[in-house]
């Protein structure tokens, strides 16, 4: 038994001699170890490049759920677009949280205001002694309530209030027939202002297509395009047709839109790169817009124009037939377009440089019609100035050039726009000859709103130079043009609803009217002495949206936001009115006693306090009459500049919120009061 436990020993122990005996060996484990770092670095890097790209889709998508991977290929009904998006793709609470950069500066200063807008009307015990003051103020407070931090903005695609009567089924193939089928006989110009790169002929196979397999067939790049394109021609004929008849195409149309938008929810997020899918993007964010949600719009456009990109579109490719190139060519420019117009609206960087563009513009072809490619023309120029501006007149590096170097360019942008403006009104009868005007009812209203796009886009050049009195004088006409042609079309158009709808959701929702009208607000407030033109001009812009508001989503939410302005301008200037006229009476008779409202805490409240809240939210108001400022009291304060731009940006930005709990106002004041 010893001898054993000696030898287990010996056993045991031998080992540890040899190896302190060992002489002491290179090991390559070293070299090979590090090779192994660097692939996992590889790994872990484009992880975290996955995770980012992931994240940020997160935060630029309409909801959790949006661009989501279809479970099934079949036809279910599109799920209830009212609902909740689901958290299941949300980030886990311990997860480090990523701060939204583009909720800073101008955000946090709106929720400053917002506060301190909440904090007055719920401490104040008389409010002015203003009914119509507190309810002015208390809808403000409402707009701001929508404002929200941190990327949680509502940029989701549920149809909302204006849609939720409205069934998702999809409507018998004989309505779809009687549609396509008079669409063969006479191509609206809704098509063309929709779906200019898809041949009508390969539309109707996809409605056939799907019709043959009771609309579960396609592709569901093919099954949005189909919704959309039956949702642009629904629209249309209502337009051209009048009572029983024109109100179910209406029914239609929305049925189609609500359709297309739940379709588009659970589109895939890495789809391929394919002329189809680019379509179904597109024409998602045309009626994004016309749902009044440019986040979203802005969302969808980038990735058909980033698929684009990868096919090429964006370059002269000289080897494909001419027609193709004449279609993808087209197609490339619409992306363009909608990427300029909701970048400047949402104050982003547009998404896709000029410098990397060198397709031709659209030409005279057998592809197009002569009228659309007239038009695309003043668009796509119309579009690339909108990019210029964003650049070199709005942009973080712009606000810190000298007041000439961005003068300079004003000038030559304001030269720019106005050729574009000639040439666009010298090919006006071969867009739309006289002898057609009563053959397209629809498209009247919405070429006259090629004029008031001149003139908005104007308003915001002149706008950011405006340092003096006859540059600010300049900048005021413009807004005023803006709104009186609105105005005026208004007038002429009125009778026909369905017409006027077409035009509101292509005209008022696409193009930045805002800019006009927060001019206007700011100018009636300042210069309350005088307010009657301005005052006259947005209540008559306001009106112009309400016969159609119930109509579409995107029409009730403009013009409630409108709305809300409205008001409270014509509170503010009424009750500045009666203020100024109370201290004149009290210069005249010292002894006279004039109450002032205070709050709960004691303090003198007086009308310019609330003069903040809207100079907080980018709104400053120039004390003086603007034809009296001085050089330096706006444009030469970049600041200054830079929050009214942030302002129209941020209320764009609201149009993404859901405004079924607003509070409706109501006109009962005579005009320009």
């Amino acid at each position: 038994m010893a001898y054993a436990v000696i030898l287990s020993w010996d056993l045991i122990a031998s080992p540890v001699c040899r190896t302190t005996q060992r002489p002491k060996e290179e090991r390559s484990r070293v070299t090979i170890s590090k090779q192994y770092e660097n692939k996992i670095d590889t790994i872990e890097s484009r992880l975290a490049s996955i995770e980012t790209l992931l994240r940020q889709a997160n935060q630029n998508t309409s909801s959790a759920s949006a661009f989501g991977t279809p479970t099934s290929k079949s036809f279910p009904t599109p799920p209830d677009p009212l609902e909740k998006p689901s958290d299941a793709h949300d980030i886990d609470d311990d997860e480090p949280v990523v701060e939204d950069l583009a909720f800073t500066g101008h955000g946090r200063d709106t929720h400053v205001a917002k506060d301190m807008l909440e904090q007055t009307i719920t401490s104040s015990n008389e409010l002015m002694s203003d009914p119509q003051l507190n309810a002015s103020l208390s809808s403000l407070r409402s707009v701001l309530s929508k404002i929200r931090p941190e990327g949680t903005a509502d940029s989701g695609i549920s149809p909302g209030a204006a849609l939720r009567n409205v069934t998702s089924e999809l409507p018998p193939w004989s309505e779809i027939n009687d549609l396509v089928a008079r669409a063969k006989e006479y191509p609206p110009i809704a098509w063309e202002l929709y779906l200019q790169a898809l041949p009508m002929d390969v539309f109707i196979k996809f409605c056939e297509n799907m019709h043959s397999t009771d609309g579960v067939g396609g592709t569901m790049a093919e099954r949005i395009i189909v919704y959309a394109g039956l949702y642009a021609l629904a629209t249309e004929f209502a337009a051209m047709d009048s009572g029983a008849k024109a109100d179910r195409y209406h029914t239609l149309s929305r049925i189609f839109q609500q359709l297309a938008m739940s379709t588009i929810s659970n589109f895939p997020l890495l789809a391929a790169a394919k002329r189809d899918n680019i379509n179904a993007l597109l024409i998602g964010s045309f009626i994004a817009i016309d749902m009044s949600k440019p986040l979203l719009a802005w969302s969808l456009n980038g990735a058909a124009l980033r698929m684009c990109q990868t096919l090429g579109y964006q370059r002269k490719m000289t080897k494909l037939p001419q027609e193709e190139q004449d279609r993808n060519g087209m197609l490339f420019w619409n992306c363009y377009m909608m990427d300029r117009n909701t970048s400047l609206r949402l104050g982003r960087a547009p998404q896709m440089p000029d410098y990397d563009i060198t397709v031709p513009l659209p030409r005279l072809c057998p592809t197009f019609s002569d009228a659309l490619v007239h038009m695309q023309n003043f668009w796509i120029e119309g579009a690339r100035i909108q990019g210029i501006i964003s650049e070199k007149l709005y942009s973080p590096r712009a606000l810190t050039e000298s007041q000439e170097h961005r003068a300079s360019i004003a000038k030559k942008l304001v030269a720019d726009l106005e050729r574009a403006f000639d040439l666009r009104v010298k090919a006006q009868d071969v867009i739309l000859p006289p002898e057609d005007k009563e053959q397209c009812p629809s498209l009247e209203p919405i070429l006259a709103g090629d004029t008031i796009a001149h003139w908005s886009m104007m308003t915001l050049v002149l706008q950011a130079v405006a340092t003096s009195p006859e540059a600010k004088s300049e900048a005021l006409t413009a807004a005023r043009t803006t709104l009186r042609l609105s105005r005026n079309l208004t007038q002429t158009h009125k009778g026909n609803v369905y017409a006027w709808a077409m035009y509101c959701n292509w005209v008022a929702l696409h193009s930045p009217v805002m800019t006009a009208f927060t001019t206007l607000f700011t100018n009636a407030i300042a210069n309350f002495q005088s307010p009657k033109e301005d005052m006259e001009l947005m209540e008559a812009f306001v009106r112009s949206l309400e016969p159609v508001r119930t109509m579409f989503e995107g029409i009730d939410k403009f013009y409630q936001l409108c709305s809300v302005f409205y008001e409270v301008a014509a509170s503010c200037v009424r009750l500045k009115q009666r203020q100024a006229e109370a201290v004149k009476i009290q210069q005249q008779q010292p002894s006279m006693h004039i109450p002032q409202a205070v709050t709960s805490t004691g303090e003198t409240m007086t009308l310019n306090d609330f003069d903040q809240y809207l100079s907080a939210i980018g709104l400053p108001l120039a004390t003086p009459p603007m034809t009296t400022l001085p050089d330096n009291s706006f444009g030469n304060n970049a600041n200054v500049l830079q929050d009214w731009y942030n302002a129209n940006t941020s209320l764009y930005g609201l149009l993404d919120q859901d405004f079924t709990t607003f509070n409706d106002m109501n006109f009962g004041a005579p005009p320009g009061t």
